[in-house]
């Protein structure tokens, strides 16, 4: 095609019979290539979507840690990272004391403002390897990969200083938000639920005890 044919069929909206492979194959060659990019394209966007999809169905809304599927999907491959290399891991449950007085005497939002809070104490304070999550209610766990009992208590007494002093507690005036943590090792074979049950019972341990402390199961 020359530039007069083309300029023809621009003025007069015409393709000349003698013309019309000529035409179809320039607009293949133009069609097909653009309708690949949009195939494509349309493909990264699904695939983006879906990422952003399976994001969320593992994240906690209300603090931004993961939720429990997110923490156990999280945590595995963190747990068979730190065996590869020789370590341990350790396992923290944390539960805030008192926290259905802060809901019925307060309201929900005051409870979620708390529960926020709480979230961003923990996300902030953790190592980039740690796995932290919010497994549902006041209730949080975290995961401190090559860390053993002794380690794991730090963070844990940290972390409970670190609430008492970042989050406000709604009543205002001396009152504080304090925490209770069960801490379990997560050794050899042993398994995440295993592990986490054991930091559970080590939770209710402290919660019997009085709140606002530590107990090692």
């Amino acid at each position: 095609l020359t530039a007069f044919d083309t300029a023809v069929v621009l003025r007069y909206r015409v393709v000349p019979e003698n013309d019309m492979l000529d035409w179809i194959s320039v607009a293949l060659d133009v069609l097909v290539p653009t309708f690949f990019l949009l195939l494509i394209e349309s493909w990264r966007r699904r695939d983006r979507l879906e990422a952003q999809l399976a994001a969320l169905s593992e994240t906690d809304a209300l603090t931004g840690l993961a939720n429990r599927r997110g923490f156990v999907a999280r945590a595995m491959p963190a747990i068979a990272a730190a065996r590869r290399q020789g370590g341990d891991c350790a396992v923290l449950m944390l539960d805030l004391d008192r926290f259905k007085t802060i809901n019925d005497g307060f309201g929900h939002p005051a409870g979620d403002a708390v529960l926020r809070g709480v979230g961003t104490v923990i996300a902030q304070a953790v190592r980039e390897a740690d796995v932290a999550g919010r497994l549902g209610g006041e209730e949080f766990a975290l995961l401190l990969p090559g860390d053993d009992l002794a380690a794991a208590h730090g963070v844990a007494e940290r972390l409970r200083a670190l609430v008492a002093d970042a989050v406000p507690h709604p009543a205002g005036g001396g009152t504080r938000v304090t925490l209770s943590v069960g801490i379990a090792a997560l050794g050899g074979a042993a398994t995440l639920e295993a592990a986490l049950a054991a930091a559970d019972r080590a939770l209710y341990a402290a919660k019997a005890a009085g709140w606002d402390r530590v107990v090692i199961g």
